[in-house]
């Protein structure tokens, strides 16, 4: 009998989100809702998720650089709950997965996304490549991704060592909901994506690289081998020219700021310093106007 109720109450849970889909659906297509129309339809429990989620994105991300500005994409990790591995009740599991609550908002999100088509944006969840208890979610703009790789067209021919253009690369990426693989997981390409410039992107690649060599010769040379020290000291070199962009009159209250490590000195840099901080005035300028979901999802779906 007990397992007859649990299975009769998880058709119900199924029913009301086909339910609730099915009215946005109906809603959009029908009736010609704005999207903040339509949020005002949703159960106010999902409601407050998805505020929490997008306010996280919004304050504490890169996210609204990508939605309202040129920045081609922004990348944020969300740490998935790590259950016992020993039997253990629901109730318990509860409390593990309560460890993680931007992944069950993230998870309120998936419920709802298609109610909210993007035309002109792309937002996908991707694997980490070093951490199976994590995922890495992608926000992309796709206009400034493809003007992005266009621009940068030869940089990532050469490193995916075939012919490619924006369009191309939007598509695969769209087509495979992947982007890391797409790229080779090539730091100096995803640095561009980013908005880093590619001179930052390809001293990241360098240090990387450097890393990788570091380690094979570690298992094969001496501890004072000359190949040895030529690495380390290359590696030092390149960390003493990256250093952390930082921002002092940052405010968790406003939008957050595009940090990354970068050369100071580099006009490309200090470019992309005044651009990032004429986008964030502008931002806050526009989420000054009303409430911060109700703006996001507008900008999300907008033609």
């Amino acid at each position: 009998m007990q397992k007859l109720w649990l299975g009769s109450k998880k058709l119900r849970c199924v029913a009301h989100i086909l339910c609730a889909h099915l009215v946005l659906f109906y809603s959009f297509s029908v009736f010609g809702l704005s999207s903040s129309e339509v949020l005002n339809r949703i159960p106010d429990r999902d409601r407050k998720d998805l505020e929490e989620l997008f306010n996280y994105l919004v304050k504490r991300t890169t996210f609204s650089y990508t939605l309202f500005g040129d920045k081609p994409v922004s990348w944020f990790v969300i740490s998935l709950p790590e259950f016992p591995k020993l039997k253990t009740s629901k109730k318990i599991i509860h409390r593990f997965s309560g460890q993680t609550p931007l992944w069950s908002k993230w998870q309120i999100w998936k419920i709802y996304e298609k109610d909210f088509p993007l035309k002109n944006f792309l937002l996908i969840e991707d694997t980490n490549s070093y951490n199976a208890h994590r995922k890495d979610i992608f926000f992309i703009n796709k206009k400034y991704f493809i003007e992005t790789v266009n621009q940068h067209k030869k940089t990532f021919q050469k490193v995916l060592n075939r012919q490619v253009s924006g369009k191309i690369l939007l598509k695969e990426v769209e087509n495979k909901s992947c982007l890391q693989s797409i790229l080779a997981h090539n730091d100096l390409l995803l640095g561009i994506l980013l908005g880093f410039g590619e001179h930052n992107s390809s001293l990241y690649q360098q240090r990387e690289d450097l890393g990788v060599s570091y380690k094979q010769y570690k298992s094969i040379l001496v501890k004072n081998a000359p190949e040895f020290e030529k690495l380390e000291k290359k590696a030092e070199e390149i960390t003493n020219v990256l250093q952390p962009i930082e921002n002092y009159e940052y405010s968790p209250l406003l939008i957050g700021t595009v940090q990354f490590v970068a050369d100071l000195e580099c006009p490309q840099t200090k470019a992309c310093q005044k651009k990032y901080n004429l986008w964030r005035e502008k931002i806050c300028l526009m989420y000054s106007k009303g409430n911060l979901l109700e703006i996001t999802l507008s900008a999300l779906v907008q033609e």
